[in-house]
C-alpha cells in the first residue's frame, strides 16, 4: 500500500501540471 500511494502522489503532481502546460502551450497557440 505504501508503494502504491508514492505512487499515486508522484503521479498527482505531474499530472496536474501537464495539463496546465498543455493549456498554456494551446493558448500561446491559438491567436485568441
Amino acid at each position: 500500500m505504501g508503494k502504491r500511494e508514492k505512487t499515486g502522489v508522484n503521479f498527482n503532481i505531474p499530472l496536474l501540471e501537464v495539463p496546465k502546460m498543455i493549456l498554456d502551450k494551446y493558448k500561446g497557440s491559438l491567436p485568441n
